[in-house]
């Protein structure tokens, strides 16, 4: 019996990190370089990671407040020679929240390939497959998710979800129980937790 979760699929909004310092970044990369007309400048590379550091942060800011759409607009006008996964990753959680989810997985991919030590990433591909009804497959990026960084409560709620639709129950009700339980001193998780709170009351009873 198919169970109707009340709560849509968890999806980490990428509030989790700070950019690095586009000058410091560049700077690291770009060196002066002497040639036959003289020493040549820095200036386009480090104005070009500047503007895309810019349009990440701001591509951040819109996820945060619900724009995906603006969001995406913004990451793909970023030209595509830079190995950086938090791009990867913002993109995919645009096309993710847009409902786009082959764009979705296929940036998030590409993001685990840059940087595969990142918990954030492994639930966010999760969530893709949550959105595609595949249960099973999410479970198994959560656990890997999970081996990174054991005290992410998203890992836990996004779980629960996918137990109840495998109708593991006592699974989920566990899963839910550790969200709260890991959730409990974010400032603004108060009408999720709510909502978990009522979803463990329903468990079973529908």
């Amino acid at each position: 019996m198919n169970k109707k979760i009340i709560i849509t699929v968890a999806v980490l909004l990428p509030s989790f990190w700070v950019a690095a310092d586009p000058v410091v970044t560049a700077e690291k990369e770009f060196a002066y370089v002497d040639t036959a007309a003289g020493k040549s400048s820095l200036a386009e590379p480090l104005v070009q990671q500047i503007s895309s550091a810019s349009k990440i942060d701001e591509a951040r800011l819109l996820l945060q407040e619900g724009k995906a759409v603006q969001a995406i607009t913004s990451l793909e006008s970023i030209e595509r020679n830079t190995d950086s996964w938090e791009l990867s990753f913002l993109l995919g959680t645009a096309y993710l929240l847009v409902g786009q989810l082959d764009d979705a997985s296929n940036a998030l991919d590409y993001a685990l390939g840059l940087n595969a030590r990142v918990a954030e990433i492994w639930v966010q591909r999760a969530a893709v497959e949550q959105e595609r009804e595949n249960a099973q497959a999410a479970l198994q990026l959560l656990q890997v998710a999970l081996q990174i960084n054991p005290n992410c409560a998203e890992i836990y709620l996004n779980a629960a979800y996918a137990y109840e639709h495998l109708e593991k129950t006592n699974a989920a009700r566990a899963a839910y129980g550790q969200y709260l339980k890991l959730s409990a001193k974010g400032k603004q998780n108060g009408r999720l937790r709510r909502q978990v709170l009522s979803r463990i009351s329903q468990i079973g009873k529908e």
